[in-house]
């Protein structure tokens, strides 16, 4: 999910749902047209500073600092049912996703 500025990127999660033995994969979206920058003057990247996955008793199950726009998660290990994941990124933004895990 994107946040509230139609110029922030969107995250992608897939899967969702994910199977415990799957890899997890998180990238950033930038819109396409840019409505910030209609004429794509303006290089913008944001990036994927840290991510955390909380499971739904909110106890920290998984966390990562990085510096990239799109990151592989392998070997999670998560118990199935709901987690939360935040991802922070480098304009101080903090994405949101359910992360069902079957």
């Amino acid at each position: 999910t994107g946040g509230s500025d139609p110029c922030d990127p969107t995250l992608s999660v897939y899967p969702n749902p994910l199977s415990n033995n799957n890899n997890l994969v998180l990238s950033l979206i930038k819109p396409t047209p840019d409505p910030c920058d209609p004429n794509g003057l303006t290089p913008r990247t944001t990036l994927i500073n840290q991510i955390k996955i909380y499971n739904f008793s909110g106890a920290l199950v998984y966390s990562n600092n990085c510096n990239t726009d799109s990151i592989t998660l392998s070997n999670l290990n998560l118990t199935p049912g709901n987690h939360v994941l935040n991802v922070f990124t480098s304009n101080g933004k903090i994405l949101r996703e359910v992360l069902v895990v079957q």
